[in-house]
C-alpha cells in the first residue's frame, strides 16, 4: 500500500507542473503559513540569550563553518552555559554530538525546529 500523503504530494506537484500559473500563488500561500507559524512560536517562546542554532547545508551534514564555530565554542569557557542546537535531517548519524549535555538535535521542518528558531538568539547557517 502506498503512502497516501506521498500520493497527495506527488499529485499536487504534478498539478503545479501542468499549471505553471499556480506556482507563484501556491508558493506565496505556503510561505505565509510558515511565517505565521514562526510568528506564533516566537510570541510563545521567549528569546534565550544563551542559545545558538547551527545548520550546515540545509541540515544535510555536520560540517563546514558551523562545525568549526561549534567546536571552537565548546572549548571556550565563556560559552560553557550556552545551549547548542543542531539542525540535521538525519540526527541518528551524529550521536556523538549528544555527548555534550548542552547540545540538542532537531529535524528541519518539525515543531522542535520552529521552537529552536524562535528561541535562539544566534543562528550559524551556511548558505550560498
Amino acid at each position: 500500500m502506498r503512502n497516501p500523503i506521498r500520493l497527495a504530494k506527488t499529485g499536487f506537484q504534478q498539478l503545479l507542473e501542468s499549471h505553471p500559473a499556480l506556482r507563484r500563488p501556491v508558493h506565496a500561500g505556503v510561505t505565509a503559513v510558515r511565517r505565521g507559524r514562526y510568528a506564533l512560536r516566537k510570541a510563545a517562546a521567549p528569546l534565550s540569550e544563551h542559545s545558538i542554532l547551527f545548520c550546515a547545508y540545509q541540515g544535510r551534514s555536520y560540517s563546514c563553518s558551523p562545525k568549526a564555530i561549534y567546536e571552537y565554542l565548546l572549548t571556550d569557557p565563556k560559552f560553557r552555559d550556552y545551549t547548542f542546537t543542531w539542525v540535521l535531517k538525519d540526527p541518528a548519524r551524529y550521536p556523538f554530538l549528544l555527548e555534550n549535555r548542552n547540545t540538542f538535535l532537531v529535524r528541519p521542518g518539525t515543531r522542535d525546529y520552529e521552537h529552536a528558531l524562535a528561541r535562539a538568539k544566534y543562528w550559524v547557517f551556511n548558505f550560498r
